[in-house]
């Protein structure tokens, strides 16, 4: 039988045990509070366009092209990620890298004061520390999870990142207005520094099945086949997130808004709603029903914010966050259902090169097309790609595939 979809979705019954298994443990909330205190120095970026466009004052085409340089040192990053994830102590390795490299960008950042190659050279490291970062503590997730509840175990894992999107967004904003914009920077500085101290006490995962898998097992990039209507739709989704995530900031900026704090705070407040109070949906109704689900949600929020009104930039973001909250988590328990444990690790880092490797060219499209023709046109492009993504979920056979 063909490893590729070739008819339309089946979505996986839900576990039985999904409500009953135990989900919390020492060794999560460590890699939670890692992942916390990493998403608060690197989200302190998240209002990086403002920056560009008002202290170094760049336009759109400036501003994508930073945005899209970063995605691309993001999916190169994936290839580091691949190497290490899923061997012996990879994971705990990789989330150390990544502090120490965003900890080396915010230093880089206190010398800017023009936009100029050490912009893009600086984009290049914060994107590749999150790519590590990231994706480390989303494996050791799959170590210490129960695999019934593996989904809510993401949402947690990501809700600790999500948290800080709204908190340091407003701590960069208030920070920048009242000391600059350089108080920030060492302010990420001193947290990437706090975050590579806890990371060391994260747990060491243990040898994995891969190392020690018998000869009969098919080869690894077997399960790459499985898995390509979900990176497919992970890449079309990364392209309308960083349309919507960095381009409503200049934007809304250009129709008169003085601060755009309120979208990150929407956000933040409903994926955090979604990931801790119903972080459980694809574990309990099937992972491939709720992704398509979630996935027309995506495609109505940038829709409605081609005609964006900076007082609703709260709203734009909270709906962004209830698609996003769900659609991403689920989407990685839906890629990693599919293949054995030992491939679990690189499944991950694939499904988030995909989502990279849709924002980095994504950025640099947008860029280009709203110095063109306007930033509406940006938001009508971001809604197409939804709209794909729908169609190759709603077209592929999605049911797991782990026992093999």
């Amino acid at each position: 039988m063909s490893d590729l979809p070739s008819s339309p979705v089946t979505a996986e019954p839900p576990s039985p045990r999904a409500r009953s298994a135990t989900l919390w443990s020492p060794a999560l909330t460590r890699i939670v509070l890692a992942q916390a205190l990493f998403g608060f120095g690197w989200c302190l970026y998240l209002v990086q366009p403002k920056f560009l466009t008002q202290e170094l004052g760049v336009g759109p085409a400036e501003v994508g092209t930073t945005m899209a340089f970063g995605g691309a040192s993001g999916v190169v990053a994936i290839f580091g990620v691949l190497a290490l994830i899923d061997r012996r102590g990879g994971r705990r390795l990789l989330f150390l890298i990544g502090s120490l490299l965003l900890c080396a960008a915010s230093v880089a950042y206190l010398f800017v004061d023009r936009f100029g190659p050490l912009v893009y050279v600086i984009q290049i490291g914060l994107n590749a520390a999150y790519v590590l970062a990231f994706n480390a503590a989303m494996a050791l997730v799959t170590d210490v999870a129960p695999k019934e509840r593996i989904g809510h175990a993401f949402g947690l894992q990501s809700a600790a990142n999500l948290s800080m999107n709204a908190i340091s967004s407003l701590v960069a904003e208030s920070v920048s207005e009242r000391y600059g914009w350089r108080a920030v920077f060492a302010l990420a500085v001193l947290a990437s520094l706090v975050c590579f101290l806890f990371g060391l006490s994260l747990p060491s995962a243990p040898r994995t099945a891969a190392e020690n898998a018998p000869a009969s097992l098919p080869p690894v990039r077997a399960p790459y086949l499985r898995v390509l209507p979900i990176l497919l739709a992970s890449g079309l989704l990364g392209a309308a997130f960083i349309a919507m995530f960095a381009f409503h900031q200049p934007y809304a900026l250009e129709l008169g808004a003085e601060r755009v704090g309120a979208f990150f705070i929407g956000f933040t407040a409903a994926a955090l709603g979604m990931r801790l109070g119903l972080g459980g949906l694809g574990d309990r109704f099937g992972h491939a029903r709720v992704s398509i689900g979630a996935a027309v949600l995506y495609a109505a929020v940038p829709f409605a914010m081609s005609g964006l009104s900076p007082a609703l930039l709260w709203v734009y973001g909270a709906a962004l966050g209830i698609a996003h909250g769900v659609a991403y988590p689920t989407l990685t328990a839906l890629a990693t259902s599919r293949v054995p444990p030992r491939a679990h690790g690189r499944i991950i880092a694939a499904f988030s090169g995909s989502f990279h490797a849709g924002s980095t060219l994504g950025a640099f499209a947008w860029g280009q097309v709203a110095a063109a023709g306007g930033y509406p046109r940006v938001f009508f492009g971001a809604t197409a790609a939804c709209v794909v993504a729908l169609a190759v979920l709603a077209a592929a056979r999605l049911t797991p595939r782990t026992a093999i």
